[in-house]
């Protein structure tokens, strides 16, 4: 049987077409990426981080984020393509 996973849970990135990187309404840089999953990660260690990659997305623009989760120690990482 799946679980659901609770909303609180989770934290939704989306990496748009030009490289932009979002989370609700606010724009991040990469390090500002990095400040902001350490930070929720500290509160909830079960923070799932969902990443949503435009198709027209470069593969370096994806790749920062990737590695910016890592340096931000992100365990859970979902990724999926629109």
């Amino acid at each position: 049987m799946l679980k659901k996973i609770s909303k609180k849970n989770i934290l939704e990135i989306y990496i748009n077409s030009s490289g932009g990187v979002t989370s609700g309404d606010d724009q991040y840089s990469n390090l500002q990426l990095v400040q902001l999953v350490k930070t929720r990660l500290k509160h909830n260690p079960n923070l799932i981080v969902s990443v949503q990659i435009d198709k027209r997305c470069k593969y370096d623009d994806y790749r920062y984020v990737i590695e910016s989760l890592k340096k931000a120690d992100a365990k859970r990482i979902s990724i999926a393509y629109n």
